[in-house]
């Protein structure tokens, strides 16, 4: 028992640990308010809405001509810059929806330069972290961002289950769980074990 409530103690310094490099996502009411920034052109896109788990769905059908490349952007736009100074990263959780795979990635605009991660392949139904690694940007435009948000692309025409061109998308996104509800979620497990020694030494 010794050695279990040790490891609990040790799993929650270093949750504690680790949320001193600070993780910004954005919230789900963000996620409903993220809109289309940049395409390579679609048919239409609609609203963001949220599916009941905490996510936010999203679906877009390109155009039916042939691409080489089909790319969204889905984003907010700051009036008053996003000060990010304080952050190491930005992430979110994105989950792929359609019958096909679609890259994803994460970007953010900044004065001197826009910022993207590189394209993460989601496989059909797969969950995935995306990050975007913040201390890349330079200190002036991590404290004056002016927008951020998501993007996914694939080549087109992509061929469905049928047969036929498959020209949409359909994904979810969610904000990554904040690292206070793994320390919360440690802080239990360490109560369930004290209390569980406790019962066994009145037992004896």
């Amino acid at each position: 028992m010794k050695k279990l409530v040790g490891l609990l103690v040790g799993a929650m310094m270093m949750m504690a640990t680790s949320a001193m490099a600070l993780t910004y996502t954005l919230t789900q009411t963000d996620l409903l308010n993220l809109h289309v920034l940049e395409s390579t052109p679609i048919e239409y896109s609609t609203s963001p809405i949220p599916d009941g788990t905490g996510a936010v769905k999203f679906s877009t059908i390109f155009k039916p001509v042939y691409q080489l490349n089909a790319f969204v952007a889905y984003g907010l736009e700051f009036s008053t810059a996003l000060d990010l100074s304080a952050y190491d990263k930005f992430e979110l959780v994105v989950t792929n929806r359609n019958e096909n795979p679609w890259n994803f990635g994460l970007f953010a605009g900044a004065p001197s330069l826009d910022y993207n991660s590189l394209p993460t392949s989601v496989a059909v139904d797969a969950t995935t972290v995306l990050t975007l690694d913040l201390t890349g940007m330079s200190v002036s435009d991590r404290a004056n961002v002016n927008e951020l948000g998501l993007y996914l692309n694939a080549n087109l025409p992509i061929i469905g289950t049928g047969g036929e061109e498959d020209y949409t998308a359909e994904f979810s996104a969610a904000p990554v769980p904040e690292p206070g509800t793994m320390v919360l979620l440690g802080a239990g497990l360490l109560g369930l074990a004290i209390f569980g020694k406790r019962r066994m030494n009145k037992e004896a």
